[in-house]
């Protein structure tokens, strides 16, 4: 495994970026994948993102909606981590 970090920023939303993310993350040969998600929600992010591409919405503890799509860059990011 290599001591390299590699960033990559990103817009939620953004297909380009989800593509982008996605084609970063098939080049990783081993290592880890970082991503940032609502503090104790990382276990039915990963469910959903599992069923995907049915698209599905989860709810924080302040009830703001977090939709689950393929077109968003962190959700790509998991996805593309867990094959």
């Amino acid at each position: 495994m290599s001591d390299k970090i590699i960033t990559l920023p990103y817009f939620h939303g953004r297909a380009e970026d989800a593509y982008h993310i996605k084609e970063e993350i098939s080049q990783l040969e081993g290592g880890v994948v970082a991503v940032d998600l609502p503090d104790g929600l990382g276990e039915e992010i990963i469910k959903a993102v599992e069923k995907l591409p049915r698209i599905s919405v989860i709810a924080d503890e302040m009830g703001r909606a977090i939709p689950i799509t393929p077109n968003d860059p962190a959700i790509e990011a998991v996805r593309s981590s867990l094959e």
